[in-house]
């Protein structure tokens, strides 16, 4: 996906940061979620800017954006409210996952006539929900405290879920894939994966319990966070999963084992902002990526994986 526009990456940064602030100052005054509004003033610039060269290359997303977001949830996520919600986030976070594909793939394959294996292509990128709206929601309801611990527990790991069997779904269509080594290099991913956040986790904590500066303590945060999805990565594994596994486990044993309250608030200050920041830069890159044209020429599409989508959650 490319877009015109003749800024070099710092420039880019420092405009998209300012615009982020802009609407958030903004959208406090109207009712719409403020990622809704990132993404529409994305398709305007995209727009506007039509002639502009910029570059998102999957890199960016995955190894810059998702790691931070995803490090920063699951490090405020209790094991001890996770755990009393745990049958449910696993039963929606891999099987929930794989059906909303199925059925995504199902209904665009009758609806649209599009190849099965590239439905299941599309089934795989979209079956992974993002809650951030819906935890806005619930905060202003005041839903019980359980039910977002479920809902926040499921998006953390259902991402990992939704990108493993992407991959596979592109092997797939690439070449012969059969079902019994799918299942079994799916199982395979995550539980490697999940060893790997853990550990680094584990020894991040460890490393944390023996040293009382807040600042080196902050930094060995982010060390873990996009240590853990390179090194998971680099061996062909989950990083997503490995990066949650190990924001979960520095929350709950690197809190209790040795952080003072000033690390504990300097952290979580810390991965506010840059949660903040990056939350921001996707929704806008969502928005700048994307040709109203093309969008436009793609509704019926889109309102079948809609359609599709809600059918599968519901499922």
């Amino acid at each position: 996906m490319e877009l015109e526009l003749d800024l070099n990456p710092v420039e880019v940064a420092v405009v998209l940061i300012a615009v982020a602030v802009l609407v958030a100052l903004a959208v406090r005054r109207i009712s719409i979620p403020y990622t809704v509004a990132l993404v529409l003033l994305g398709l305007v610039a995209a727009e506007v800017l039509r002639d502009q060269h910029l570059e998102i290359t999957p890199e960016v997303v995955l190894v810059v954006l998702l790691p931070g977001l995803l490090f920063e949830a699951s490090f405020r996520i209790e094991f001890r409210d996770l755990r009393e919600s745990i049958a449910g986030v696993a039963v929606l976070a891999v099987p929930g996952v794989l059906i909303v594909a199925a059925v995504v793939s199902l209904i665009l394959h009758q609806a649209t006539g599009m190849r099965p294996e590239l439905a299941f292509v599309v089934g795989a990128m979209v079956s992974a929900t993002d809650p951030a709206a819906v935890l806005a929601t619930f905060s202003r309801l005041g839903a019980p405290h359980r039910l977002a611990t479920l809902v926040e527990g499921e998006s953390l790991f259902n991402d990992g879920t939704g990108l493993v069997i992407f991959v596979l779904a592109i092997q797939a269509v690439q070449t012969d894939v059969s079902v019994p080594g799918a299942i079994l290099q799916f199982f395979v991913t995550v539980i490697v994966s999940i060893l790997i956040g853990s550990i680094g986790g584990l020894i991040c904590s460890w490393v944390v319990a023996r040293v009382d500066d807040h600042l080196i303590e902050t930094t060995l945060s982010l060390v873990l966070a996009y240590g853990a999805y390179v090194f998971a990565d680099a061996l062909h594994q989950s990083g997503i999963i490995a990066t949650v596994s190990a924001g979960i486990v520095l929350g709950n044993v690197g809190r209790r084992l040795g952080m003072s309250e000033k690390t504990r608030n300097a952290i979580d200050t810390v991965w506010d902002f840059i949660a903040f920041l990056l939350t921001a830069i996707v929704f806008l890159l969502v928005g700048l990526a994307i040709s109203l044209q093309n969008l436009l020429g793609a509704v019926v599409p889109i309102a079948w994986c809609i359609f599709a989508v809600v059918v599968g959650r519901a499922v």
